[in-house]
């Protein structure tokens, strides 16, 4: 930053430097080279008083800020985003304390910008402060971009080097380091070519790399066998790439190769024996299995084992494969593969319900055909845990049928809003005209008390409808629950009792109050309401771990701590048809009192 040095400089070297900081100064009397130079630089510069007031500016300022308006006499503040003023009001202030302050914050366009913030005094007593911005947001890109790449780098499963063009090797990734036994003071010393694993071929592979250098190509692959540091020939597959300087000489070649060897004996396996055969199956990712036609489970691999969560092969061979299925899908499955097991077609397709031994349940998808091992008729085939994808199909659907009554509600809410806002309007305007003694405030009071109401039903439509933003903030869950407990006692009869648990300590999150307010007091009604005869409500905070149970039993739970609040209730329960539709919005089983 010379070029804002020399402003610096210039503005200290001026005599009557505090008049720039009065109302009635034109600017700072620069010369014209300097002025040239402050218009021009490509970091924005702006001056600024004590109270913040913008002095002078130059163009890079005002391309930072997006705005071509006069800022000069503006509060610099208030060109901020809200999200970054909080902390930039912090630095200005340490400024103006005579610290040199740096601050990053982003411009309406989202660019990031790198602030210096230096004091000016004039005899100890600080006017105000100058600061020097830059966009370094390519810069922060390219360093994200940078770690990305070198994570990949350093955590990709294959080879990669690179080396001079005397083949002396000066860089390799931990991969290969560990492949071929490579320690870190070792490397500098190594040359390429002695890793070839066969000596009578190190002539023409060497000879191959020198080809690749002379005639400078850019790009050139071949097969290797290399020696790893355990003994064993590796069968590699290799790219040569060449990297020249700014000359054109070659600065460095990089050498990137994926391991071959276990595709290449598999390949010879394949073609020996059955036994082989089985091991490709073994080993497969999806489930495979045979049963004969009482559904005797025949065979199953590890990864059948691994779906239904179970120790080994043995826990299957000689079972029905009913007992591992859910028992609301036991007669449908029953009926796929036993009663009708004579009028199967060839090759068949279902989804049901697994039972995994810990008791949590699974979507497996089915695919198998009939046929014939040994004279005997069997059902072969493969499964396929597709939990997450049915939870990810039923999500999107949910999202689109809430996308469209949000739409819908949202149209209503604005129009209802509309109306209120005349009718709110009227009423107060008739209250501040009539005299306080008048009979009819008692009226016009009631109607803004009812439009206040429809206001507060209007804004929770505009919430569902996502039309408003609720702001998280820290909350106090126990301070929560309290006060909804309050505003929740008058509602209740003489014979229901409220029961608290809280945590000792307190517990802090991130949440809206509001919002959760009225959550825990619609909980709380919906439990005195399902007391009609009396009862006890319970109410209890906690901070809980998720178990390995619910994990299990839960596709879509995952693991961490969370705070809890549970409010449970001796009344009469929901039953099955009731709980499937808990959470659509609207729904109630209050038909002649509302949700």
């Amino acid at each position: 930053h010379i070029l804002p040095l020399i402003l610096i400089l210039s503005l200290k070297r001026f005599k009557r430097l505090p008049a720039i900081f009065s109302a009635k100064s034109g600017g700072i009397p620069v010369k014209s080279f300097q002025e040239l130079v402050f218009q021009n630089i490509d970091d924005g510069v702006v001056l600024i008083d004590r109270n913040y007031r913008i002095l002078r500016y130059n163009k890079a300022f005002q391309n930072i800020v997006s705005s071509d308006e006069d800022h000069k006499g503006k509060n610099l503040i208030d060109l901020l985003l809200p999200r970054d003023k909080l902390l930039f009001n912090g630095k200005l202030k340490s400024a103006l304390n005579g610290f040199t302050a740096r601050v990053e914050f982003r411009n309406h366009e989202n660019r990031v910008i790198k602030s210096l913030i230096m004091p000016l005094s004039y005899k100890n007593k600080a006017m105000g402060a100058l600061l020097i911005m830059e966009d370094v947001t390519e810069i922060r890109k390219n360093q994200e971009l940078l770690e990305i790449t070198n994570e990949i780098i350093m955590n990709i499963p294959a080879i990669m080097a690179v080396f001079l063009p005397k083949l002396r090797i000066i860089r390799v990734n931990p991969f290969t380091q560990r492949l071929l036994g490579l320690n870190t003071s070792y490397i500098n010393a190594s040359r390429w070519d002695e890793f070839i694993a066969e000596p009578d071929s190190r002539a023409e592979i060497k000879k191959f790399l020198w080809d690749i250098i002379t005639n400078k190509k850019t790009k050139a692959t071949r097969n290797i066998h290399i020696k790893a540091a355990d003994g064993e020939t590796k069968i590699i597959a290799f790219e040569f790439s060449i990297y020249f300087d700014e000359e054109g000489k070659i600065e460095y070649m990089l050498a990137v190769g994926k391991d071959y060897t276990d595709m290449v004996k598999m390949k010879y396996a394949l073609s020996e024996t059955e036994e082989k055969y089985r091991f490709i199956v073994e080993n497969a990712l999806d489930g495979v299995f045979m049963t004969d036609r009482n559904g005797v489970i025949k065979y199953v691999n590890k990864a059948v084992v691994e779906i239904f969560e179970y120790d080994s092969e043995k826990d299957f061979i000689g079972r029905n494969y009913l007992d591992f299925v859910a028992p609301s899908f036991k007669k449908f499955v029953k009926r796929k593969l036993v009663d009708e097991f004579d009028s199967i077609s060839e090759r068949f397709q279902f989804e049901f319900l697994g039972l995994c031994k810990a008791g949590g349940m699974k979507w497996i998808n089915l695919k198998a055909k009939k046929t014939t091992i040994e004279g005997e008729e069997v059902v072969f085939g493969i499964l396929c845990d597709v939990s997450k994808s049915k939870i990810l199909l039923e999500q999107r659907q949910r999202i689109r049928i809430l996308d469209m009554m949000s739409r819908l509600v949202s149209g209503i809410a604005h129009d209802f809003n509309n109306s209120l806002t005349g009718i709110m309007g009227y009423a107060s305007h008739l209250m501040h005209t009539m005299a306080s003694t008048a009979p009819e405030r008692k009226i016009v009071g009631a109607i803004l008390r009812s439009g206040q109401r429809a206001a507060d039903t209007v804004a929770q439509l505009l919430s569902f409808s996502k039309s408003i933003r609720r702001e998280l903030k820290p909350v106090n869950l126990n301070e929560l629950v309290e006060s909804s407990l309050e505003n929740f006692v008058g509602m209740i009869p003489d014979n229901i009792k409220v029961v608290k648990e809280y945590t000792e300590d307190d517990i802090m999150i991130m949440g809206d109050e509001v919002g959760l307010h009225n959550c825990l007091l619609n909980f709380l009604v919906n439990a005195k309401d399902a007391m009609p005869d009396g009862g006890v409500i319970t109410v209890k905070t906690a901070v809980e771990d998720v178990s390995d149970e619910l994990l299990k039993t839960n596709i879509e739970a995952r693991a961490g701590t969370f705070a809890t609040v549970t409010i449970s209730d001796t009344g009469i329960g929901m039953d099955e048809e009731t709980m499937e539709h808990i959470f659509e919005p609207f729904f109630t089983t209050k038909k002649e009192r509302g949700t």
